[in-house]
């Protein structure tokens, strides 16, 4: 399609508006000194746009597969947290059950030395009473 000096004018002055002068005689002179076959035709556009929807469903199928990766590493770490959590609370069941275990032990042995230090203090409140009554028997009889 061959364009004549009016319609070249005229885009030239819509350019201007657009993008500033010394843009547009930048863009007007590298189009002026472009060869035909440097042009892309229609056709060479419509390949690309192929060329372009191909590599998108490409990657729209890597995303995919990538999704569906996350999905089963999603999972598996969900499953990992479960049972980590699953044996945390068997572990702190399990030191709960021994610190019972180990706290009534504690109080058997407070409960025997208890008894043991009160037979003692019996024994010795009887061996006072008894070297009490002794020297006041001693002493009386003098």
């Amino acid at each position: 399609m061959a364009v004549d000096e009016r319609a070249r004018r005229q885009m030239h002055e819509r350019l201007e508006q657009a993008i500033g002068i010394e843009a547009t005689d930048t863009l007007m002179g590298e189009i002026a000194s472009l060869r035909g076959e440097q042009l892309a035709t229609r056709h060479d556009v419509e390949l690309l746009r192929g060329d372009v929807r191909t590599g998108f469903a490409e990657l729209r199928g890597d995303f995919a597969e990538l999704r569906g990766e996350f999905a089963e590493f999603d999972g598996e770490t969900r499953s990992a947290i479960a049972d980590l959590r699953g044996e945390t609370r068997s572990a702190i069941a399990d030191l709960r059950a021994e610190m019972h275990e180990q706290l009534g032990a504690v109080h058997a042995l407070i409960a025997a030395q208890t008894r043991q230090l009160g037979f003692w203090m019996l024994g010795a409140m009887t061996t006072l009473t008894a070297l009490a009554f002794g020297a006041a028997s001693l002493g009386g009889g003098a």
